[in-house]
C-alpha cells in the first residue's frame, strides 16, 4: 500500500525513500473485510446424501469493485460432492471504505454459511455432523465444484481423525458446546526468480526475490544443498531487492508457498527416482514411523516388507542422500524424516498399496517391543527402562491410532493397551491419555474378545485409575478383572487383581478385609518368584498396618519390600517404600525421620523425572515441616508441589498443596500473634475448597493430612468464630480450581 507513495516521493525528491507504517496505521490503511449476506439451500435424502445445493452470496466491496466474492464462490461447496448445485456471487459497491484481502479471502465467510446449513441439516436428519460430512465429503478423484479434479485432498481422513479423537465424545460441562465446521482453500502460483552462486570455498549463496514469510529461505537452502551435494550449513539464503534479481511477483502467503512446495517436491522426486528399487521400498515404509525411530524398530517393521533388507546400510545411504535425518540429542542413534519427506514417503506408500501392510507391521513391532519392556520390569533398573520407553511414545500413539481408533486391527490395539499399562503408570504425562486409550479398548470388548484379554484390559484400567482416578474406580476395575481371571483360570492374573482389590479396600479403611486379599496375592507371587509383585504386596501390607495405627507392625513389611526391590534394582519402588516409611514414622511421632525418608524418596523421584511422585513427596515434606513449625521451608515445598500438580492436572496433590500452604500461613500467624484476618479468611475458604475437591475425587485424607486439617480447623475456628469460619468454608466449597490455585499462590512470599 505504500509502494506508490514511496515511488512518487522518490521521483519528486530524487532520493531513495523508505516508508514504514506503525501497527495502528497498518490496521487503518489496509481496509476492512467484506460484510456479507449468505443464502444457502440444501437438498438431501433421508440417509443424509446431498442431492442439490443453491448458494447465493452478496459481498460488500466498498467504494470500488473488488470484493473477495470470487474466492468465496470457488470454496463454498468445495468440501462436498454434490451432483446438482448453483453458486451465485454478487460484488456489491457501497459508500464505505474499500475492502481488503485477508488470509483465504472470502472463504471463511462462505464457509460460515454453508457449514451452518450443514449443521442444521444434521440436526433435522438426526445424523452426527461428522458422519454427514463423511458421507458427502470430497476425495481423491472428485471433481471440485469450481472445476479441477482433486488428488490427495485428505478431507475424509481429517474427519475420521476428529471422530476418533477422545475429546469429540467426551461429555460437555455446563455452558460448554462443541462445534463442527470444514473449510477449503487453494493455492495460486506466479513468477519467481532465484539464483545460486558457488563460492571458492565450496559454500553457496541462494538469492531469491520474495520476502520470507514462512520459512522459504530455509527451504531454498535445503533444496540447493540437496542438488549441490553439500550440507545445508554451507548454503546461505538471501532475499535481494528488485535491482539484484529477476522478476518476482508480489509476495503473498499462497503465492510464495506453491512454487516453494512444487520445487521441494521436485527435489524429493529427483532424489527418489535415483534410489535403487530396494531403497525405494525401504524409504516408503519409513513413513509409518511417528517422530523418531531406532534401527532395531526399523529392522522389525521392514522384515514384513518382503525381501532381505540390510537396514543399517539402507539408513546410512538415505542419510547420505538427505532423505533421512539423524536425530540429535539422544544417547542411542535414532532417525527421523523431515515433515515434507514423511508426507512424500506416505504418498508413495499409498500409491503402491502398501499403507495397510506397513501400518500393521508397525503396530505389531511396537506391540512386541511393549511386551518386551513389560517383561523386563523386574530385571531392568528404572532409569534404563524409562530410557527405552520414553522415546517411543509417539510411535505407540500412532500404532494405537491405526489399530484401535480406526478399527483396523482392534485386538492388536487391545493387546497394545495391555502391554503399555506400565508405561501409563510410570510415565506420568502419559497417564491421562492412557486412560482414554484404555477406555476405547474396553468399549471395543465383545463376544469375540478372549476372557483373559478382557481381564488384562481391566487391569490396565486399574493401573491408570491408580494414577489419575478416584479409589472407587480402582476397586471396581480390579473386581471386574478378578472375576475375569477367575473365570479364565489365570492364577497370576487373579493374584494381581487381588493386590489392587486389597490396596483399594485398605485405602477405604477396610483393613482386615483388604489385608486378606493382599496376603493371598503375596502367597501366589512368591510361588511364581515374582520379586517386583512380591515387593508391591509387601509395601501394601506395610501401608495398611500403619494406616490402621500399627506402625511397629508396618516396619517388617517395609524392610522386606526394600530387600525385594533393591534385589531387582527398582529405584522407583525403593523411593515408594521410603515415602510410605516416612508416613509411618510421622504417624509414630518422629517427624524428623519422616522428613529424612521423604527427602530420600524425592531425590530418587527427581532423578527418574516422576512428576506425580515428586508432587506427592513435596506435599508430604511440607506437611511434616508444618508440624515441626518450620513454616517458611514448608511454604517453599508446598508452592513447588502446587506448581507441578496444577500444571500436570494431578488433582489430589493440588488439594494437598493448597491445604499445606494454608496451614503454614495460619499456624505461623497464630504463633507470632499478628493481626492477619485476611490470611485466615482466605485459608478458611481454601479449607472449604480442599474439602469439596477431595470429596469429589472420593479421596479421604490420610493421617498426616487429617492431623493438619484438624489443627487448621481449631486455629481458624478460634480466631474467626465458629459461625464465620463455617460460612467461609461453605463459600470456598464453591470455588473453581483456578480460583483456589490463584488464591493459594498469594502466599508465594513469606507472610
Amino acid at each position: 500500500y505504500l509502494e506508490p507513495l514511496a515511488l512518487a516521493l522518490s521521483r519528486q525528491s530524487g532520493h531513495p525513500v523508505k516508508m514504514v507504517m506503525s501497527r495502528e496505521e497498518v490496521f487503518r490503511a489496509t481496509g476492512p473485510t467484506s460484510g456479507g449476506v449468505i443464502l444457502v439451500k440444501l437438498g438431501a435424502k433421508s440417509d443424509g446424501t446431498l442431492t442439490a445445493a443453491d448458494v447465493e452470496m452478496k459481498f460488500q466491496a466498498g467504494a470500488f469493485a473488488g470484493s473477495p466474492v470470487g474466492g468465496a464462490s470457488m470454496t463454498a461447496l468445495a468440501c462436498y460432492d454434490i451432483p446438482n448445485f448453483r453458486i451465485t456471487g454478487w460484488d456489491v459497491v457501497t459508500n464505505s471504505p474499500k475492502v481488503a484481502a485477508y488470509r483465504a479471502p472470502g472463504a471463511p465467510i462462505s464457509a460460515f454459511g454453508v457449514e451452518s446449513a450443514m449443521d442444521e441439516l444434521a440436526r433435522k436428519l438426526g445424523i452426527d455432523p461428522i458422519e454427514l460430512r463423511e458421507k458427502n465429503g470430497v476425495k481423491n478423484g472428485t471433481k471440485a465444484s469450481y472445476g479441477p479434479t482433486f488428488a490427495n485432498i485428505g478431507y475424509l481422513e481429517t474427519l475420521a481423525a476428529i471422530k476418533n479423537c477422545a475429546q469429540y465424545s467426551e461429555p460437555l460441562g455446563p455452558n460448554q458446546g462443541r462445534g463442527v465446521a470444514a473449510g477449503f482453500w487453494f493455492n495460486v502460483g506466479g513468477e519467481s526468480t532465484a539464483a545460486v552462486h558457488i563460492n571458492e570455498d565450496g559454500t553457496a549463496v541462494v538469492v531469491t526475490g520474495n520476502p520470507d514469510i514462512g520459512g522459504s529461505r530455509a527451504s531454498m537452502a535445503m533444496m540447493a544443498a540437496e542438488v549441490l551435494g553439500v550440507s545445508v550449513e554451507q548454503v546461505r539464503p538471501m532475499v535481494a531487492d528488485t535491482a539484484s534479481i529477476g522478476f518476482s511477483m508480489l509476495t503473498g502467503g499462497s503465492r510464495t508457498a506453491l512454487p516453494r512446495q512444487q520445487t521441494m517436491r521436485a527435489t524429493i522426486d529427483w532424489s527418489y527416482d535415483l534410489l535403487r528399487s530396494q531403497e525405494r521400498t525401504f524409504f516408503r515404509w519409513l513413513a509409518v514411523f511417528a517422530d523418531s525411530f531406532s534401527l532395531e524398530r526399523v529392522e522389525s517393521v521392514a522384515s514384513d516388507a518382503g525381501g532381505e533388507f540390510d537396514a543399517l546400510d539402507l539408513l546410512a545411504s538415505l542419510v547420505e542422500k538427505s532423505l533421512v535425518q539423524i536425530d540429535p540429542g539422544t544417547d542411542e542413534t535414532r532417525y527421523r524424516l523431515l515433515e515434507s519427506t514423511e508426507q512424500y514417503a506416505r504418498e508413495k506408500l499409498i500409491e503402491n498399496g502398501e499403507l495397510e501392510t506397513a501400518s500393521r507391521a508397525h503396530a505389531r513391532a511396537y506391540l512386541s517391543f511393549a511386551q518386551q519392556l513389560e517383561a523386563r520390569l523386574e530385571t531392568l533398573p528404572d532409569p534404563a527402562w524409562l530410557a527405552l520407553a520414553e522415546p517411543e511414545w509417539e510411535n505407540w500413539r500412532a500404532a494405537l491410532a491405526w489399530s484401535l481408533a480406526s478399527g483396523s486391527d482392534v485386538q492388536t490395539g487391545q493387546e497394545l493397551v495391555v502391554a503399555l499399562r506400565a508405561v501409563w503408570s510410570r510415565i506420568a504425562r502419559a497417564a491421562l491419555e492412557g486412560r482414554r486409550w484404555v477406555q476405547a479398548a474396553l468399549d471395543a470388548v465383545d463376544a469375540r474378545t478372549p476372557l483373559e484379554l478382557a481381564g488384562r484390559l481391566e487391569m490396565a484400567n486399574v493401573y491408570v485409575s491408580a494414577v489419575v482416578g478416584p479409589i472407587d474406580d480402582v476397586l471396581q476395575a480390579a473386581e471386574r478383572a478378578l472375576a475375569s481371571f477367575e473365570q479364565a483360570g489365570d492364577a497370576l492374573g487373579v493374584a494381581e487383581a487381588q493386590r489392587f482389590v486389597g490396596q483399594a479396600l485398605t485405602r477405604k479403611g477396610e483393613h482386615a478385609r483388604g489385608e486378606a486379599f493382599l496376603h493371598a496375592a503375596l502367597t501366589t507371587f512368591r510361588e511364581h518368584s515374582k520379586e517386583s509383585l512380591t515387593g508391591h504386596a509387601l509395601l501394601a501390607l506395610g501401608t495398611s498396618r500403619y494406616m490402621d495405627g500399627d506402625v511397629a507392625g508396618a516396619r517388617p513389611f517395609f524392610d522386606e519390600a526394600l530387600t525385594a526391590f533393591r534385589g531387582i534394582g527398582s529405584e522407583r519402588s525403593v523411593a515408594m517404600v521410603a515415602a510410605h516409611r516416612a508416613e509411618a514414622e510421622f504417624q509414630g511421632g518422629d517427624a524428623e525421620a519422616a522428613v529424612r525418608f521423604t527427602l530420600e524418596a524425592l531425590a530418587a523421584d527427581r532423578a527418574l523425572r516422576e512428576h506425580l511422585s515428586i508432587a506427592i513427596d513435596l506435599c508430604n515434606i511440607a506437611a511434616y515441616l508444618v508440624h515441626l513449625g518450620r513454616f517458611g521451608e514448608a511454604r517453599a515445598y508446598a508452592r513447588e508441589a502446587l506448581d507441578i500438580a496444577y500444571e500436570r492436572d494431578f488433582d489430589v496433590p493440588v488439594a494437598w498443596a493448597i491445604q499445606h500452604l494454608a496451614a503454614a500461613a495460619v499456624l505461623e500467624t497464630r504463633q507470632d500473634g499478628a493481626d492477619t484476618t485476611a490470611i485466615r479468611e482466605r485459608a478458611a475458604r481454601l479449607c472449604g475448597f480442599t474439602d469439596a475437591h477431595l470429596e469429589a475425587l472420593e479421596n479421604e485424607r490420610e493421617h498426616t493430612e487429617r492431623q493438619e486439617r484438624d489443627a487448621l480447623e481449631e486455629a481458624l475456628g478460634e480466631a474467626l468464630g465458629v459461625d464465620t469460619y463455617a460460612a467461609l468454608v461453605a463459600e470456598g466449597r464453591t470455588w473453581s480450581d483456578a480460583r483456589a490455585v490463584s488464591e493459594a499462590q498469594q502466599w508465594r512470599e513469606p507472610t
